[in-house]
């Protein structure tokens, strides 16, 4: 596993970097301080299994890098690690393409848990979003309560579409995973559509929040398995 960490603030970089060798030991994360740098690094060498990255930066303007990033190396997971952890960063965030956000205020056990979480193809969000985005979506009879552990078998969606899904978690674009899965930007359309109404939410963020409330883990070249 190889992870990219972008964050101006060594303690902050390092530190993740010491958790992800405790987790993976054979795991090779590489910091770099400014966008500027990681862009360098993403230049020389692409094979990244997933991108840290701070949206605070001092060369790019909040989520700007986020979306930068997510059009030039869409295939690479970004997670945003941030110190604004307010509910209206998260869900920008999750609208321009990050597959979770962790906050930097977060303990050191539940930094660790989040990463644990996402290296294993889960989504981490701050308790406080997934906690809200339930009682909303309970609140305008949305959908309903979170499904027991047969929730795969109970969504009864093909393995195409949770293949959709996942990639929708990715923060991957229509067209991206038309490419992915050698279909048409319709198809694509289609099974969004039918990923959303089972769902049960309006648009592809809240299935995000959602994906991420039932703790679904992305698998994206087979189907969706839940976290445990």
């Amino acid at each position: 596993m190889k992870v990219l960490i972008v964050d101006d603030h060594s303690l902050v970089s390092e530190g993740m970097a010491l958790i992800l060798k405790k987790l993976h030991p054979d795991a090779d994360a590489v910091c770099a301080a400014s966008f500027a740098e990681a862009l360098g690094q993403l230049r020389q060498d692409s094979l990244f299994d997933l991108i840290l990255l701070d949206v605070g930066l001092s060369d790019v303007h909040d989520l700007s890098g986020l979306r930068r990033l997510r059009d030039l190396y869409p295939a690479i997971p970004v997670v945003v690690v941030s110190g604004q952890d307010n509910r209206e960063t998260v869900i920008e965030a999750l609208d321009s393409g990050a597959m979770g956000f962790i906050p930097k205020s977060s303990p050191t056990p539940v930094l660790a848990n989040a990463l644990r979480l996402i290296f294993g193809g889960g989504i981490y969000l701050p308790p406080v979003v997934l906690l809200r985005a339930q009682e909303e979506a309970l609140a305008a009879a949305i959908h309903p309560p979170a499904l027991d552990d047969s929730a795969l078998e109970a969504l009864q969606l093909t393995e195409r579409e949770l293949q959709v899904l996942s990639f929708l978690m990715q923060g991957l674009t229509n067209k991206l995973i038309a490419k992915e899965l050698d279909i048409s930007d319709n198809t694509v359309r289609k099974h969004v559509t039918t990923v959303l109404r089972t769902l049960r939410v309006r648009n592809r963020t809240e299935a995000v929040l959602e994906a991420a409330r039932r703790g679904f883990r992305v698998n994206p070249r087979r189907t969706l398995s839940r976290a445990h």
